[in-house]
């Protein structure tokens, strides 16, 4: 009975070898990938964000400016009824 001792041959090195590469490239890629979504979903949350500020502040704009000339416009005409109203007081007087 005679004991055989084999030893690991390079061909089973070499698959382990190319087997950890791939498994680095791999997480290397994923990696990336994950890093490339999150950076496009921060810039579109950003974007979103400044879109909807500026969206906002226009229309503040807008309805302060209608509001400005509405009361300045109704000043004017009350103004000016007020005006007619007191010459036609004092004209009857």
């Amino acid at each position: 009975m005679s004991l055989t001792v084999t030893s690991v041959s390079s061909w089973s090195a070499t698959t382990l070898l190319a087997d950890l590469v791939v498994v680095i490239v791999a997480v290397v890629v994923v990696g990336v990938v994950e890093l490339v979504v999150v950076i496009v979903l921060v810039v579109v949350v950003v974007v979103v964000v400044v879109v909807v500020v500026v969206v906002v502040v226009v229309v503040e704009v807008v309805v302060v400016v209608v509001v400005v000339v509405v009361v300045v416009a109704a000043t004017a005409v009350n103004g000016k009824n007020l005006n007619l109203i007191a010459i036609t007081t004092k004209q009857q007087q």
